[in-house]
């Protein structure tokens, strides 16, 4: 049932549920991880009453309050590249590249040379996979639209 907006428990069904929670599983409004589309928590579909709340809870729906969620009608630059020829190739070149680890190596190397080796050599592996060529599509394919949004 609903009151103000917001579902809320019928008390002889909440029973039910709680006495065999089979019932609640074959309706199909259990908390499966993995295989209910869109849950991401066990209290997805029924709100905590109010005076039940952590000071956690409240502090999430009061940011909500102030900064709802703007859906913003773009298209990214990774989506574009998706168009590209040659992507395929590329992801499969690149896929075992990690740029955060080369960076943290380099953070930590014994030299500034040493650093500069180790950023130029995963920068070069990008490029030798057609980093340059995706930018240049992207940025052709950019050009013809007006939803794109970095």
């Amino acid at each position: 049932t609903m009151e103000n907006g917001i579902p809320q428990w019928i008390p002889d069904v909440k029973k039910q549920f709680d006495e065999n929670p089979d019932l609640k599983r074959d309706a199909g409004l259990n908390f499966l991880p993995g295989r209910f589309i869109g849950a991401f928590s066990n209290e997805v579909t029924w709100p905590t009453p109010e005076d039940q709340k952590t000071q956690w809870q409240k502090l999430e729906e009061s940011f909500s309050a102030k900064m709802p969620i703007k859906i913003i009608d773009k298209v990214s630059a990774s989506y574009l590249a998706r168009e590209w020829p040659k992507y395929q190739d590329f992801i499969s070149k690149t896929s075992s590249l990690n740029f955060d680890d080369e960076f943290k190596k380099a953070l930590f190397a014994s030299s500034d040379e040493e650093a500069l080796n180790l950023l130029h050599s995963v920068q070069e592996k990008y490029k030798a996979a057609g980093v340059d060529e995706m930018a240049e599509f992207v940025a052709q394919k950019a050009a013809e639209r007006d939803d794109v949004g970095f």
